[in-house]
């Protein structure tokens, strides 16, 4: 074997199925939970296949490279979010804007997670992992500036919140397979924006990724037919590209900002690999200013955007 393995024609040929098996993986191969683990580094992949390329081609190995530039192109076609083009946007009259912080239950640093959420500027925040004693702390912190509130605590990290400063003229708290989310009808001077927190499972293990996946297909009939300007807000467990995504998006008919693909988790050292938090919009509503936010304490970073009428 090891005489095998420092055969020049062998470790070619290795090569060669890497550069061609690994990227058609990822880009084709079907909606499993193997893949989707992969498929969830795409970014990372797409950098590890443009550096293998970049050191063929500098050791001058012509066909290596070009297959190495072939598997560039095929990850990133992948990783771009297909739903962009076809969801223009054009912001039009401010409605509000919106935060979406995952406060991860155990973090201790309670005013410090307030502080970055008054400080976003957001009007409605949506907070995950809230057990009682986040619910606590939220809620005496949170609700002379937002009085319009829902809170729905749980000690296994799908708690949930939900403050505003504007007000809710319907409100309900949904379940999505034993985790909460919640919708409410917030009145702007615009009109009527349906806004809903959301947390969906962790795909692990393999038996939670059908059971996150079942959440997502629920969720995409419940939006579906709400006819009116929405938006979700929430950590879905999911990134841009990943097949129950596109999946969700298409049949609850929601848009993203542009482009949008900032990582928000896991977050060390301020930085943050993949984007598994999400703002969307219906085809009346537009996505701009999005951005991230440290969270102290979290394994999340927070995301803000501003919310509008999509003027098409």
């Amino acid at each position: 074997m090891r005489q095998l393995v420092m055969d020049r024609h062998f470790r070619k040929a290795a090569l060669i199925t890497i550069l061609i098996a690994v990227p058609t993986a990822l880009a084709l191969g079907p909606d499993s939970f193997l893949l989707m683990l992969a498929r969830s580094f795409m970014r990372q992949w797409i950098i590890a296949f443009a550096l293998l390329t970049a050191l063929f081609a500098l050791k001058r190995m012509m066909g290596m490279a070009l297959l190495g530039l072939m598997a560039v192109f095929v990850l990133s076609v992948r990783a771009v979010d297909p739903m962009a083009a076809i969801a223009p946007q054009r912001a039009g009259q401010h409605l509000l804007r919106v935060g979406q912080f995952n406060v991860l239950q155990p973090n201790g640093k309670k005013e410090a997670m307030i502080g970055t959420a008054r400080a976003s500027g957001a009007d409605v925040l949506s907070f995950q992992e809230v057990d009682d004693a986040w619910a606590k702390v939220l809620d005496s912190a949170l609700s002379g500036d937002f009085p319009y509130r829902r809170i729905v605590p749980r000690s296994d990290c799908y708690g949930i919140a939900l403050f505003s400063r504007l007000p809710f003229e319907a409100l309900e708290v949904i379940d999505l397979l034993g985790a909460p989310a919640i919708q409410a009808t917030v009145r702007c001077d615009g009109g009527q924006v349906v806004v809903t927190a959301v947390h969906a499972r962790s795909p692990f293990p393999s038996s939670a990724f059908h059971k996150r996946n079942r959440q997502l297909e629920m969720l995409a009939e419940r939006l579906a037919v709400m006819g009116k300007p929405q938006v979700l807000i929430g950590d879905l467990n999911t990134v841009t590209w990943d097949d129950a995504m596109l999946r969700f998006r298409g049949r609850a008919g929601l848009g993203a900002a542009p482009q949008f693909v900032q990582a928000t988790f896991p977050n060390v050292l301020g930085m943050s690999l993949i984007p598994i938090d999400h703002i969307l919009g219906s085809s009346q509503i537009a996505i701009t200013n999005v951005s991230t936010a440290f969270l102290n304490g979290s394994d999340h970073r927070g995301l803000i955007g501003d919310i509008s009428l999509n003027v098409q």
